[in-house]
């Protein structure tokens, strides 16, 4: 029996770089699955804020399907990224 697995990464950035306390700054979190054969499900994903950061409401938005809410994904129950195709990223 032959198992196909997704060969994922994340990466995070942030911008401006650097932000001064009272900016408006964006993360952006980048995921790829580089198979080219194997689907990703069920991603978990939360996130800290760095300490002085105030989140805005309503501005978490994903490219592909998601669950949860805002509020899982800043309190560690985090959001379910549904699934991810081959040889693509979100």
């Amino acid at each position: 029996m032959n198992y196909r697995l997704p060969t994922t990464y994340i990466n995070k950035s942030v911008t401006p770089t650097p932000a001064d306390a009272s900016d408006i700054v964006t993360y952006t979190i980048t995921y790829r699955n580089t198979s080219t054969t194997a689907h990703g499900y069920d991603y978990a994903f939360t996130d800290i804020m760095p300490a002085g950061v105030v989140y805005n409401p309503g501005s978490l938005t994903g490219s592909v399907a998601f669950s949860g809410t805002e509020s899982d994904f800043f309190t560690g129950s985090g959001i379910i990224i549904d699934r991810l195709v081959p040889n693509s990223s979100s």
